[in-house]
């Protein structure tokens, strides 16, 4: 008799700390009732994103952000998962007594919240739209021998994502962080832009169309350090103009536009190797959020050896740089 009733007190201990759940056969199991049920839309050309409002846990959310994948993630506030994994199911509703569960994959709970990719939020989705709950179902953090489940409702979700769905084919085909720093790489000798580089500068063209918080595009033009000094000034010059050029026929106003060059005067590798010299043909083109007085020279922060986005045709002959 003592032992059931602190059983009894645990599980009254357990209710009074982590909210509106339900304590059954299972654990502890997190869910929102089907009058209150609902999925919420936060759209933008940006980002989508897809919320579910989970009584007693948090949210559960579908999110899409310019030039990413589709993912799906769980946040608990102040309820995690721990464990080593968490199982995914697709369960029958409550109205539908007599269907069959079936397992979707299995999930590390990393710091807690988890995070899912494209292809099981994708399947997850697919459920949903079936008519399927998703129960996430694995280990309390606090607490690894409580068991315990958190529920993504069916009820009100087509609708919702028909709206995440319009709100996905109208995203940028690309976001700020992966153009900030862009850069158009050279055969030995090429001044012109061939079509990965004219593609990227498209890109770079129409995200600027609906993205008005960027003031300024600096292009900055280069050369390796093969030829004479005011040979490569001439040839990082005229990589630089054709950027610009082509920038200003897409569009762009001419007095967005700061370019300069800068000849063999800046390399982001040695000089030693054809794959370095590869490297320093370039003409950068980074974005600015912030109005920045023309400078003198170059800052060496424009140049990074990953940059955002990268055109590139290069090849290992070198008699011109």
């Amino acid at each position: 008799m003592a032992l059931a009733a602190s059983l009894n007190a645990m599980k009254n201990l357990i209710f009074f700390l982590f909210g509106v759940c339900a304590l059954n056969a299972f654990g502890l199991k997190y869910e929102t009732e089907l009058e209150t049920s609902q999925w919420v839309n936060d759209s933008s050309r940006f980002a989508c994103r897809l919320e579910h409002y989970i009584t007693g846990f948090g949210t559960g959310a579908f999110l899409h952000n310019a030039g990413e994948d589709r993912r799906l993630a769980l946040d608990g506030q102040g309820i995690a998962f721990g464990g080593k994994a968490v199982t995914v199911r697709a369960i029958p509703p409550n109205w539908r007594p007599g269907g069959k569960g079936i397992a979707l994959g299995q999930l590390k709970p990393g710091q807690g919240d988890v995070r899912v990719g494209e292809m099981l939020a994708t399947n997850i989705a697919s459920e949903l739209l079936g008519g399927m709950m998703i129960s996430f179902e694995g280990a309390l953090r606090e607490s690894e021998t409580q068991p315990m489940a958190v529920q993504l409702s069916t009820v009100g979700f087509r609708r919702a994502f028909d709206e995440f769905a319009v709100c996905e084919d109208q995203l940028a085909a690309a976001n700020f962080s992966q153009l900030e720093r862009s850069r158009v790489q050279y055969k030995v000798g090429q001044i012109e832009l061939d079509e990965t580089g004219k593609r990227l500068l498209s890109k770079i063209a129409n995200y600027l169309n609906i993205d008005n918080m960027v003031l300024q595009i600096f292009i900055d033009g280069h050369t390796d350090d093969t030829g004479l000094t005011r040979d490569n000034i001439v040839m990082s010059q005229q990589r630089a103009e054709r950027v610009r050029d082509y920038l200003l026929g897409e569009g762009v106003p001419e007095d967005m536009l700061v370019m300069r060059y800068h000849a063999e005067k800046y390399p982001v590798a040695r000089n030693t190797s054809a794959v370095n010299r590869a490297k320093n043909r370039r003409t950068t083109v980074r974005l600015s959020r912030e109005f920045e007085p023309q400078p003198q020279v170059v800052d060496k922060s424009d140049e990074v050896d990953e940059p955002s986005a990268v055109a590139s045709n290069t090849d290992s002959v070198e008699s011109k740089s």
